[in-house]
């Protein structure tokens, strides 16, 4: 799975402290402890108390301001990904309506707080941005989406298509078997898909596939052959092909930059 927490902490912050005019790399989500303020997004204010949270989009300018009697104490959670949209979608925020309510905060509290020990806690980085990923689809399931707002047909169906997807991506998955699994015509699911993550059933399950080949290439030995057939491509040949379509490098680049970032005096 290609998701990244950015950043997560926690704050209580001073009477009127604010933040902002800026902008953001990926998607942030606040959630409110205790207190109130106001959030002012795409030309909007909000206001919102202990109970609510906020999202920011990727590259939307915004402000935040503490109240000056009652400032909020919140934590917060940043990430960014291929799955980061989809994900968004399903809790039925949208940028007209950027927060949300939840009757889960104690939960959705220690979910971030736990995250936060993840990344902060684990000798083993790797296993720290597994636990981490891990964290962000419990927090999503703990606002979304009967605690929240109501998920579209669209992206109910592709939700189920991606489980499907991704348990079938090693035996070379179709679209027309997911659509049969999901209950709905190609152009039914071709539309589903459309709407929910912004592509066709064809480049989902492509990026499905290429996101774990990903996965393998940075955190195992295998050959490209292994790799290519565990993911469902039909040769290394054809991997080869698919992934730089896919992600602009070879998986032999892919690996070769992963490996150099994780160690900066290694050249392989």
């Amino acid at each position: 799975m290609d998701l990244t927490v950015i950043n997560c902490g926690e704050e209580r912050c001073a009477p009127g402290h604010s933040y902002g005019p800026a902008v953001r790399k990926g998607y942030l989500f606040h959630y409110i402890i205790s207190g109130s303020g106001v959030f002012f997004a795409g030309g909007r204010r909000h206001a919102l108390h202990a109970g609510q949270g906020f999202l920011i989009y990727p590259g939307q300018v915004t402000t935040y301001t503490a109240d000056a009697e009652h400032p909020w104490h919140y934590v917060w959670l940043g990430f960014r990904g291929e799955e980061a949209a989809a994900l968004i979608a399903a809790t039925g925020i949208t940028e007209a309506a950027p927060y949300f309510t939840t009757r889960s905060g104690a939960a959705v509290t220690a979910c971030i707080r736990q995250i936060y020990r993840d990344i902060a806690g684990l000798s083993n980085s790797a296993a720290g941005a597994l636990a981490a990923a891990g964290g962000v689809l419990r927090f999503i399931a703990l606002i979304s989406p009967a605690d929240a707002r109501p998920v579209s047909a669209a992206v109910t169906y592709y939700e189920k298509a991606m489980w499907y997807i991704r348990a079938h991506l090693e035996n070379g998955v179709t679209v027309e078997q997911v659509a049969d699994f999901v209950g709905l015509s190609r152009s039914q699911l071709f539309r589903a898909c459309k709407e929910a993550a912004g592509q066709s059933p064809n480049a989902v399950i492509a990026h499905a596939r290429a996101s774990m080949a990903r996965g393998m290439l940075s955190n195992s030995a295998l050959t490209l052959t292994q790799i290519a057939l565990s993911c469902g491509y039909a040769n290394a040949a054809h991997f080869c092909t698919a992934f730089r379509r896919d992600c602009g490098l070879t998986p032999t680049e892919y690996r070769r930059g992963r490996q150099e970032a994780a160690d900066p005096g290694r050249r392989v």
